[in-house]
């Protein structure tokens, strides 16, 4: 169902466009990031909790973390 989250009025100048076209977008990142998050603690379990890779996806999945709890204001 789609639902109108804002409307831009004088839309004149690119980064207002591009603030737009983020906020038309925002739904759909956050899904995809929700997605990310899934598939990141799916690879750590796999990859056994020790050495560089599980370093690197948790410190990708606090990043996540964190912009995911402020797109839902938490």
């Amino acid at each position: 169902k789609d639902i109108i989250v804002c409307q831009v009025f004088q839309c004149n100048s690119d980064e207002h466009k591009a603030n737009a076209q983020l906020i038309s977008a925002s739904p759909e990142l956050l899904e995809a990031l929700q997605n990310n998050q899934l598939m990141i603690s799916k690879l750590s379990n796999i990859s056994g909790g020790r050495g560089i890779a599980k370093s690197m996806l948790m410190k990708q999945f606090l990043e996540n973390e964190e912009a995911i709890n402020k797109a839902l204001g938490q």
